[in-house]
């Protein structure tokens, strides 16, 4: 599979087993709702997963819950069931781009010229190594990097063809909402520095 950058350059993408993506995703396991157990007619107890109805906002519509230590618990399944999906994309990423980008070129062919800058160039035994080539130096552009990640995700079964326009303009908006976010932190930051 090929991509080509908003500059005209052409990336070719290696083919990776859907498999070995799974293998992959599946080292993270998302976990079971909390259940509640009830008594029926009959006197047999039925052990059922509680659940959460919401709105578009978020609201509560409707619940299984009605104890706070019920709450408590279903909150932390929310949180754990976020942080094993969010760990299963990025091990999914990481591995698509190891396994399916081409290799990066020596740091002295970088466009950065990391000794004029006084900058510590990346360490190619780091695991990240690559990575960060990707991200600075071949697919630096938003965009491209929407379209690098959704030719992955193809590539690697996860996200379908016909999906692939739906999955870039998410991919679009989660950037933007990052640097949005890392803005308005930087911000934050820098009226601190003013006020001390």
């Amino acid at each position: 599979m090929e991509i080509v950058t908003k500059d005209g350059r052409t990336i070719t993408l290696r083919s990776v087993g859907k498999r070995y993506v799974e293998q992959v995703m599946n080292k993270f396991t998302i976990p079971d709702p909390p259940t509640y157990t009830i008594e029926t007619v009959a006197g047999d107890v039925e052990t059922h997963q509680h659940n959460v109805i919401y709105d578009e906002s978020g609201k509560v519509l409707k619940s299984s819950m009605s104890t706070p230590e019920e709450w408590a618990a279903w909150h932390k399944y929310e949180a754990d069931k976020k942080a094993a999906i969010n760990a299963r994309y990025e091990a999914a990423s990481n591995f698509l781009i190891a396994e399916c980008v081409p290799n990066p070129p020596p740091v002295s062919e970088w466009s950065m010229d990391f000794e004029k800058w006084d900058l510590t160039p990346p360490d190619p035994k780091d695991k990240d190594y690559k990575i960060f080539w990707v991200q600075n130096e071949l697919v630096p552009d938003e965009d491209d990097q929407a379209t690098l990640m959704s030719a992955l995700y193809v590539i690697g079964g996860i996200v379908a063809r016909d999906k692939v326009k739906e999955f870039e303009s998410f991919f679009r908006l989660t950037l933007a909402r990052l640097a949005s976010s890392r803005a308005r932190g930087s911000a934050a930051g820098r009226s601190e520095d003013a006020r001390a």
